[in-house]
């Protein structure tokens, strides 16, 4: 409980132990502690979380590669670039969330075209802060996208850009878009 609340409120400096506590035996603890480190920065942070992505528990491997965005670090990014090659798909999936945080759309937009319907998903949210060239070329894309849930997203996202924007990409997908994502 103490990890816990040293993650949600990070004043003051995070004890060196913590670091050894990404280890321990119980993914509880090292879930917490992982937490703690990403919210307080700590100096070991990006090669605990790195190395904490590959951990057995689910858990623990997700708030991993949150943290990794979290801290925003040079290597950070690289290890969140090279999860979208060798990561399973939930693990693909907030990475591209994480990268997004980062403003790191370039790579956002590579995973358009993912297997995962879930990873494609993730871009789709991604749009929604983006109004760039690039963006347009995206939405485009994943609105004819095979998954009802990523053209679904999409729409969603792009009801936050203006309507000038909008309007021309939501309309010439209209004929080819399912009920649901015409909603």
């Amino acid at each position: 409980e103490a990890l816990q609340l040293l993650s949600e409120e990070p004043t003051g400096k995070l004890p060196d132990a913590v670091v050894d506590l990404a280890a321990d035996k119980q993914p509880p603890v090292r879930l917490a502690a992982i937490q703690a480190l990403a919210a307080h920065q700590h100096a070991r942070a990006s090669d605990v979380l790195s190395k904490a992505v590959t951990d057995q528990d689910l858990g623990v491997k997700l708030a991993a590669v949150e943290g990794l965005g979290r801290v925003d670090t040079p290597d950070a990014r690289r290890r969140l670039a090279r999860l979208l090659d060798e990561g399973t798909e939930r693990v693909r999936e907030a990475a591209i969330d994480a990268l997004a945080d980062q403003g790191d759309v370039t790579t956002v937009y590579a995973a358009a075209k993912d297997k995962s319907w879930r990873v494609r998903r993730a871009v789709a949210t991604a749009l929604a802060g983006d109004r760039g060239p690039r963006a347009v070329v995206v939405a485009k894309e994943l609105l004819n996208d095979r998954s009802a849930e990523v053209r679904l997203k999409t729409v969603q996202s792009l009801t936050e850009w203006p309507l000038n924007k909008s309007a021309p990409l939501l309309l010439s997908a209209a004929d080819s878009l399912d009920h649901r994502s015409r909603e």
